[in-house]
C-alpha cells in the first residue's frame, strides 16, 4: 500500500475519533471501506450513500511549504 494512502487513512481515523470524543459518544468507531459499506451502515440512511469526487491533496494532514 502506498504511503500518501496510509497517510490518509489514518488522518480520516483521528479525525473520527476527535469527532467522536467532541460529540461525547462513548461508543467504538468502526471504519467503513468506501463502496463495501455493510448492511447494517447503509441501513442507518434513508437514502443511497453518493459520493462526491475531492481528496486533491497527496496527504490527509497539513503540509508545510517552504518559502524561497
Amino acid at each position: 500500500m502506498c504511503i500518501l494512502q496510509l497517510d490518509k487513512k489514518a488522518c480520516a481515523a483521528i479525525h473520527a475519533v476527535n469527532l467522536r470524543n467532541l460529540l461525547g459518544a462513548e461508543c467504538r468507531t468502526i471504519r467503513e471501506e468506501m463502496n463495501d459499506e455493510s448492511d447494517e451502515f447503509l441501513d442507518l440512511f434513508e437514502n443511497p450513500v453518493s459520493y462526491i469526487g475531492g481528496g486533491r491533496t497527496s496527504s490527509g494532514f497539513f503540509t508545510v511549504e517552504e518559502l524561497v
